[in-house]
C-alpha cells in the first residue's frame, strides 16, 4: 500500500506487524518502546534536557507535543499523540 508523503510521491507504508504509525509522520517499531508518558511532567522534562540532541526525535508534524516514547536504545520521540491514543496504539494486536 502506498500513501501520498504531501510532496506528491508515494511512499510505502510498512505493513510488518511490529511498526506503529505516529500519525502521517513515522513509524515507531512496537517492540523498542519502554514507555510512554506526557512531554510536559518534570522527570520527562529533565530527561529531554540530559538527552543528546542526537538521540531525540520529534515526529509532531507541527502540532503540539503532547508525549515522550522511550525507546530501549536510549532515543526519545516526542509525539502529538495522547497517551490514550499511545494506549490503543499498543493494545492492538
Amino acid at each position: 500500500m502506498a500513501r501520498n508523503n504531501g510532496f506528491g510521491l508515494a511512499t510505502a507504508v510498512p505493513q510488518a506487524a511490529g511498526w506503529i504509525a505516529v500519525g502521517s509522520h513515522g513509524f515507531i517499531q512496537k517492540s523498542r518502546i519502554v514507555g510512554v508518558s506526557l512531554v510536559e511532567s518534570a522527570p520527562i522534562r529533565r530527561l529531554i534536557q540530559a538527552t543528546p540532541p542526537a538521540s531525540i526525535v520529534v515526529l509532531t508534524g507541527g502540532k503540539r507535543r503532547q508525549t515522550a516514547v522511550l525507546l530501549d536504545s536510549g532515543h526519545v520521540i516526542i509525539t502529538a499523540l495522547s497517551l490514550t491514543e499511545w494506549q490503543a496504539l499498543l493494545q492492538e494486536d
